[in-house]
């Protein structure tokens, strides 16, 4: 099998994108992720997948040069429209919008909108994701909701006293300890944003204590949460 310098790679696949209709500024993107998935071992994803891109353009499939627009945006979510661009493109547009975000608010959440709406409406709630390793049938999946880990939770709220400790008491019915509470100066009390982190626990335990949260009369925009992933 020959064996290619990464930025020989890079370049190579800069030039085939271009010739298919990419810009020069989207071919370094895609080119890019896909060398890297190639240096990580995932070579599914790496630049084979060129030849899929051009056929697709041709189709119509994929649209170079597509705008990438912000539908609706919080201080902490965005709904985004990739109109059919290249998804190497529209994902790093959407990561890096996502970092603005976090930058603000301490919490910024950014996921493939499609291939989430595909698996809750074909597979089970307590489905495997399907990126999972390959390997995976010869142990015994932990169901999502059992597993656990601390979290972040975000909260924009009317201010007013007594809010924490509602909070808390939510978080300790459902037997969640609470770790941090952190507040950055903000001018308005009608929008305050600020994170409270937990320890680890379930994410089944997590859901309903969000879902009780919600419905607190002093919410400006129903809670978030977001884990805290360790080092593998």
């Amino acid at each position: 099998m020959p064996t290619f310098a990464a930025d020989e790679l890079r370049h190579f696949a800069n030039r085939l994108l271009v010739g298919v209709g990419a810009s020069p500024a989207e071919a370094d993107t895609i080119a890019d992720v896909l060398v890297s998935a190639n240096l990580a071992g995932h070579d599914s994803h790496g630049v084979i997948r060129i030849e899929q891109y051009a056929r697709m353009v041709r189709q119509g499939q994929v649209v170079p040069g597509a705008p990438f627009e912000i539908v609706r945006r919080s201080p902490a979510s965005a709904l985004v429209d990739g109109n059919w661009g290249f998804g190497a493109v529209v994902a790093t547009k959407a990561t890096e919008l996502g970092i603005e975000m976090a930058q603000s608010t301490g919490v910024a959440v950014v996921s493939d909108l499609m291939r989430v709406a595909r698996e809750i409406r074909s597979g089970s709630p307590e489905r495997v994701s399907p990126f999972a390793h390959e390997r995976l049938g010869e142990n015994k999946p932990v169901s999502v909701t059992l597993q656990t880990r601390a979290y972040y939770l975000r909260f924009r709220v009317n201010d007013r006293p007594g809010i924490i400790a509602k909070l808390a008491g939510i978080l300790a019915s459902k037997n969640i300890g609470l770790e941090a509470v952190l507040h950055e100066p903000c001018d308005t009390k009608h929008d305050l944003p600020f994170v409270i982190t937990v320890e680890q626990t379930s994410e089944q335990s997590i859901r309903e204590a969000l879902e009780e949260m919600s419905q607190l009369d002093f919410m400006t925009q129903a809670p978030l949460a977001l884990p805290m992933e360790t080092a593998l």
